[in-house]
Parts: C-alpha cells; structure tokens; sequence
C-alpha cells in the first residue's frame, strides 16, 4: 500500500512538472526538482549522528525509532498540504476531462509507442539502480563495517554522501542545460554511463561477493576505507541522479500535456517491476552476479536511449520540413 501511495505521489509529481515547465526548460526543471527532493537526506544524516552521539551507542532504541516515524508523519501531513496549496496550471477544465475507459485506453495505445519500448529499458535499468543504493550498497556497508572498525554510523555518512551526490547532480544538469544547448539528453545519459561502470567495477574489486549477504571479513581486490567506499557511493548516486533528471526532461520533452500522466505511470511501471524483482533476487544472487546484471542493463537502457533520442530528433526534423513547406505554400 505504501509503495502504490508513493508511485501516485512521483506520478502527480512528473504531471505537474510538465505544466509548469516551459519549452527548453525540460533540463533545468527537472535537475533542479531532484536536487531539492534529496535536501532532506542531509537532514537526516545529521539526525542520525547526533542520535548515535548522545546515547553513545550506534543502534537506535524503539522509543527513538517512534520519535522519528512520528516525525515523518508531521512533514507527510505539512508537505500534502503544501502540495495542494500549489497554483494549478492546468489548461483543461472539468468538462474536459478524459473518463477512466478513456485514459487506459491512451495508456494502452502508449504501450504500442516505438519511442515508449525504447525508454522502457531506462526506466527498467533506474529501477535496479534505486534497489543498489538505497538497499544493496547499504547491505554492503553494513555488512563489511566491521573491516574499517566502524559502527552503524556509516549509514549516516553514507546518508550524507547520497544526498550531496544526488543534489550535485541534479544541480549540474540545471545549471549546465541553460548554458548548453540538449544537455540534459544525450549529454548527460552518455556522462552517467562512465559513472555507472567506474562505481560497479569500484564495488567488485573494494568489497567481497557475499559483502550483500551477510557479515564478511573476507580479503578483497583493494584495501577497503571508509573514503573508498563512500567514493562509490557518491558516482552511484550522481549517475542515478542524472538519470532520474533524464526520465522527467525526456518525457517532459517527447509527450504533450495530454499524455503526461500516462507517461510518467508507466515509467513508474517498468522501474517499480525491476526494483521489486531485485528485492527478491538480492537476497540469494551475491554482489558479483548482481554487478553484471547491473551493467547488462545499463549498456542495454544506454544504448536504446540513444535510439529513441535519435527517432524523437528524426521526428522534430519532419515536423519543421513540413512546417516549412506549409508556409511556402501559403
């Protein structure tokens, strides 16, 4: 249930993104939207630390742990309320809106979308890339802390670095989007790409195969430290950081209005079919099996990304010829 009222909440998120935005702005908007969205985390992380500070202990008791869901509940509450009180730009009124049978119909006919089977591949390959860092790599951390001699407060760091990571990110691709024409498309797809491989091959040669699976001490390529591994996690975080700023400038970019909220459920589809199923793997495959999984994805989503760019290019083109044409005529 939680996961469903999550998925609505990104779906009305990516909608309202493509009211707001105005053309050759995709870029901007959307790395600016996911570097605010991951503010909080350094919240957090400093909450976490100042918890294993005072009690002098890195576990946190149960009255601890009711203090922090009771608080998480508030923002919830402020942060809906916030959220409705946003001005509405939507251009359609009540009367025109699509009934239920009309608006699974337009999802169904998107399915069938050349452009859509392309992308697809993206939103799968996020899908494995949110499950490695905010459950795989934490799995690691944890489970190989004991190497470095340190304590849960790693998860804490590593909090921080996610959310340094993820805002740098999102703010690279705003500020460079307005000073580089496209940026935010094939620019910043083919940057996350290195990111990616250089931060798998990182977590196979710094931590052992069974580092997601239980406690190890066992011997691994390199010498593991604290700065390695958070080193990791930061290309982890920017390189899923500029794809995620990809996934709403794209589909801000290819889809109209109309069909904004069927591009964005479906996306949401396809990474929340590929998060789930590694929850389920990650607990039987070991580190190295994931990793190529991982990176069979990634070369895969990189390279039909590339394709549906180029088709969405194609198409832009034809629209001006014929445009062009249009006005000699007349």
């Amino acid at each position: 249930m939680n996961d469903g009222l999550i998925a609505v909440i990104w779906i009305g998120h990516g909608v309202y993104m493509k009211e707001i935005t105005t053309s050759g702005n995709e870029s901007r908007n959307s790395g600016l939207h996911w570097g605010i969205n991951f503010a909080s985390l350094i919240f957090g992380g400093i909450l976490l630390l100042g918890i294993f500070y005072k009690t002098g202990k890195a576990e946190m008791s149960l009255e601890v742990i009711r203090y922090i869901f009771g608080g998480l509940s508030v923002f919830t509450i402020l942060s809906n309320i916030l959220f409705a009180l946003l001005p509405d730009h939507s251009s359609r009124s009540v009367t025109k809106r699509d009934s239920f049978s009309k608006t699974m119909g337009k999802t169904m006919r998107m399915f069938t979308d050349i452009k859509m089977h392309l992308l697809a591949t993206g939103f799968m390959f996020m899908g494995l890339s949110l499950s490695l860092y905010i459950t795989i790599y934490p799995s690691c951390l944890s489970f190989s802390k004991s190497v470095i001699g340190f304590g849960n407060e790693i998860i804490a760091y590593y909090a921080f670095i996610t959310a340094a990571s993820q805002i740098f990110g999102g703010c690279l691709i705003s500020f460079l989007s307005k000073r580089i024409h496209n940026f935010g498309y094939m620019p910043t797809m083919l940057i996350a790409l290195p990111l990616y491989l250089v931060a798998i091959l990182g977590i196979w040669f710094a931590f052992p195969k069974n580092a997601n699976l239980e406690p190890t001490n066992d011997v691994t390529y390199l010498s593991p430290s604290l700065s390695l591994w958070l080193i990791i996690g930061t290309l982890i975080c920017i390189g899923d950081s500029f794809w995620n700023t990809l996934r709403t400038a794209v589909l801000t970019k290819m889809y109209d209005r109309e069909s904004s909220s069927q591009a964005s459920a479906i996306s949401k589809f396809f990474q929340s079919l590929t998060t789930c199923a590694s929850f389920f793997y990650s607990s039987i495959l070991d580190l190295h099996i994931q990793m190529i999984i991982l990176t069979i994805s990634l070369i895969v989503a990189s390279i039909c990304f590339a394709i549906a760019w180029k088709i969405h290019s194609r198409e832009i083109e034809n629209d001006q010829k014929k445009n062009i044409s249009i006005s000699i005529v007349c």
